[in-house]
């Protein structure tokens, strides 16, 4: 998770790639070829085009997230008619997946995951959640749940509701002014609330 969050931020900086983005890469596609076991969740398109799905699919990434403009960087133009590239279909996005070998989540209202076969909406997004530091939380918590050995599109949608529901918390008790850092905590009080609604998921069971 923080060696994909220092790639992201890599080639953010410099799309395409850079020499400590292309050195960091390099590292961790030869630790994953070696070993798989660690959950591995890539937050943002790696700069985009088709460079970047095969550096995806190198990494074994169980997890992919993108924003919409995330999404239009990653897919292939011909996918994306123009006056689309905003709304992939789930056909589109199902390739996608198909292609880096990944569970895709475009983050929205509703946020949408496939598995390159299924596909599924998690509508608990809101648009307070449209703000710098949001995305790493659902990362952390998307990897937190993989390292529960959650299959990866069950801990994708999980993932969603924990975050989307904890937004909506936030949005009600605080207002507009939260911070991303608050969604941590709400985002451990929606899991609570979840594990303890009866017909809720239950450990003990």
């Amino acid at each position: 998770m923080l060696c994909a969050d220092l790639l992201r931020r890599s080639f953010l900086q410099a799309p395409g790639g850079s020499p400590q983005a292309d050195l960091v890469l390099g590292a961790l596609v030869e630790a994953r070829r070696q070993d798989r076991s660690a959950a591995l969740v890539v937050d943002g398109s790696l700069g985009g085009g088709a460079a970047s799905r095969r550096r995806i699919r190198a990494l074994y990434a169980d997890l992919v997230l993108l924003n919409r403009h995330e999404v239009r960087a990653l897919l292939p133009a011909a996918s994306c008619p123009p006056g689309r590239r905003d709304t992939a279909g789930t056909p589109e996005l199902a390739a996608l997946a198909q292609e880096i070998e990944a569970v895709v989540v475009v983050k929205g209202d509703p946020d949408r995951i496939t598995d390159g076969v299924r596909a599924w909406q998690v509508p608990a997004g809101h648009p307070g959640l449209a703000r710098h530091g949001t995305g790493d939380v659902l990362s952390g918590v998307a990897a937190g749940l993989l390292a529960q050995t959650l299959p990866a599109a069950d801990a994708a949608a999980l993932a969603c509701h924990l975050v989307g529901t904890a937004g909506t918390a936030l949005a009600a008790d605080v207002g507009p002014g939260w911070l991303s850092q608050d969604l941590l905590g709400a985002v451990a009080a929606a899991l609570r609330d979840l594990l303890t609604t009866p017909g809720g998921p239950n450990r003990g069971a």
